[in-house]
């Protein structure tokens, strides 16, 4: 990853993560800007995400879910999906088709990957954004199949409690972004999964439905923050790219 230039300091200094409220504030605030997208196949929307972060130069990180990528596969070419200035990280579903998730990082961004916190069983992501003279950020993408899939490990809950508590310690800000098909929008659905994240002093930060549909109005696609006083503005943006918003 390339170094961080000074006006990224400052702006990842000033304590601030924004995550990005859509086309007519994008170039307002400060701070690091961030989206997440369902995308529902990066080869199929590839140009229209494209478009949207070529439109938007202030997107700092793009986390994506469901990315169909197939391991191995004619869609899963050296730099197909490349876009100017931004480094591109996947990670493919193994077992099957469909799932993955992915991320774009803006090459200004100091980062490394931490594998180290991704399980096996889990379709995740996790990078740090290194930050000069304050505390770096953890950042992850996630993916969590419907409660109906066979792709659902059913040590999901007990994995993301298990990496949570390890990121907690080391007392950094942290931001979790995915569609985890947990519908924030109904109280006590999923609610092992709602103890786990306000257990470790999580706040979901996404309050309208994500995904539409004639027979259903979800909030799935969710933002998490151990700080969330440090997230200066957050929403659902609509993108149009698939059957799910963009949160950010």
């Amino acid at each position: 990853s390339s170094k961080t230039s000074y006006f990224m300091i400052l702006l990842l200094c000033s304590g601030d993560i924004e995550t990005l409220p859509g086309p007519n504030n994008i170039l307002l605030g400060k701070g690091l800007r961030v989206v997440h997208q369902n995308v529902r196949g990066l080869l199929t929307n590839f140009e229209g995400l494209h478009e949207i972060i070529h439109s938007n130069k202030t997107l700092d990180i793009i986390t994506l879910s469901e990315t169909h990528i197939l391991e191995n596969g004619y869609n899963d070419i050296n730099n197909i999906y490349d876009i100017c200035n931004y480094s591109f990280i996947s990670r493919n579903r193994t077992s099957g088709k469909r799932g993955g998730v992915a991320m774009y990082i803006k090459n200004n961004i100091d980062w490394i990957r931490r594998d180290d916190l991704e399980k096996d069983t889990t379709e995740c992501i996790w990078i740090e954004i290194l930050v000069k003279n304050a505390k770096n950020i953890l950042l992850a993408s996630y993916y969590r199949p419907p409660d109906r899939s066979h792709y659902l490990p059913p040590t999901f809950n007990s994995d993301l409690n298990d990496t949570i508590y390890l990121v907690v310690k080391k007392l950094k800000d942290i931001m979790i972004l995915g569609d985890f098909n947990v519908d924030y929008s109904v109280r006590y659905v999923n609610q092992n999964f709602k103890d786990i994240i306000s257990l470790h002093g999580f706040t979901q930060m996404i309050k309208s439905p994500t995904r539409i549909t004639t027979e259903s109005s979800t909030t799935i696609d969710i933002i998490l923050s151990n700080n969330p006083s440090h997230i200066s503005k957050s929403e659902v943006i609509s993108t149009s790219l698939s059957d799910h918003e963009m949160v950010g």
